[in-house]
């Protein structure tokens, strides 16, 4: 007599499938926490050139003849760049160039500690402005 089949399946198969799922479930937690770390470098990234802008905004609002080391001095990350980019420090390099029209370049940086050493720079100018002769 023929034996009907039974419906199911074997323990060999159930643990191989278990296995399978096992490798799948490490595989998507890697990848998942590696596309955090990534996410979280390009907000950082971000916020960094965010915060240069602002200072580039700066430049442009500020009068010529304050634009120099001491002003330069005075500028501040704000709070949330602070605090998003540990240990982060904001340099900025004002010179005066004379030649062939007078204006000052003004570099802004943005150093922060990480495994990538994340930085960000930007260069600005702002020219004299246009002295008025008097007519004789």
């Amino acid at each position: 007599m023929n034996q009907p089949l039974k419906k199911g399946f074997t323990i060999t198969e159930v643990m191989a499938a278990m296995a399978l799922m096992g490798v799948m479930t490490i595989v998507i937690a890697q990848i998942m926490t590696l596309s955090n770390v990534s996410k979280r470098l390009i907000q950082q990234r971000v916020l960094a050139q965010q915060e240069l802008s602002n200072l580039a905004q700066q430049v442009t609002i500020t009068p010529y003849t304050d634009l120099n080391q001491q002003w330069a001095a005075q500028q501040t990350m704000g709070e949330d760049s602070t605090t998003a980019l540990h240990g982060a420090r904001l340099s900025i390099n004002v010179q005066t160039i004379e030649s062939p029209k007078s204006g000052k370049r003004i570099e802004l940086k943005i150093d922060w500690p990480q495994k990538t050493r994340g930085s960000y720079q930007l260069a600005c100018w702002k020219f004299a402005p246009p002295t008025k002769e008097v007519a004789p």
